[in-house]
């Protein structure tokens, strides 16, 4: 098995103290794998790469904080973890860039650990649309769960479909407020903000 290169201490010291030189090596060494770990959540090469230098500005930005005792590899793996999932939040935003999401968010998975995952997702998003009122909810699992349209509701339930607009978008509303701020905001948003 190929051992993963990884910069010396020396380096990582030296970037600390501003030396670009070492921040160049770092981005050498460091700057393909990024992208690789990025397209696992993205899928798209220009947003892997726009990952990849905010990953770079973030370690520039913030080198004094760097400790040479903690692997440098990890500390930009998670800067990238997390620039990654911010940036599928804001795709999230629009219909075309969540048909996107759903593509890669299919193809990037571990069957078990997803199974898990979605469990839990579905009972804590469960948990809310229970909480709705009842009219809201109805419409809203007619929507998101049984996948009918809003006039199909809107002639099973017996009102407009404008009623039914307001009702689901009232639901989401509530779904998004209870998620905003949580990591899990992104899966809710992919399975239920369709």
């Amino acid at each position: 098995m190929k051992k993963v290169q990884e910069v010396d201490v020396g380096v990582v010291i030296a970037v600390r103290e501003g030396n670009e030189t070492a921040f160049r090596k770092v981005y050498d060494t460091y700057s393909a794998r990024l992208y690789s770990f990025a397209y696992r959540f993205l899928k798209n090469p220009e947003l892997c790469e726009e990952v990849v230098q905010e990953t770079m500005i973030s370690l520039w930005i913030t080198r004094a904080r760097l400790n040479e005792a903690y692997p440098l590899g990890a500390y930009l793996y998670t800067i990238t973890r997390r620039l990654s999932l911010n940036m599928l939040r804001h795709l999230a935003t629009s219909q075309m860039a969540f048909d996107q999401v759903s593509r890669s968010a299919l193809v990037f998975h571990n069957e078990t650990e997803d199974t898990i995952i979605f469990s839990d997702l579905s009972c804590a998003a469960n948990a809310i649309v229970t909480q709705l009122p009842a009219k809201q909810q109805e419409a809203f699992r007619l929507s998101r769960y049984q996948g009918l349209s809003h006039k199909q509701i809107a002639e099973r339930m017996n009102l407009s479909e404008n009623t039914i607009q307001n009702h689901i978008s009232a639901a989401l509303k509530k779904l998004q407020a209870r998620f905003r701020e949580s990591d899990i905001f992104f899966f809710i948003f992919l399975f239920f903000l369709r």
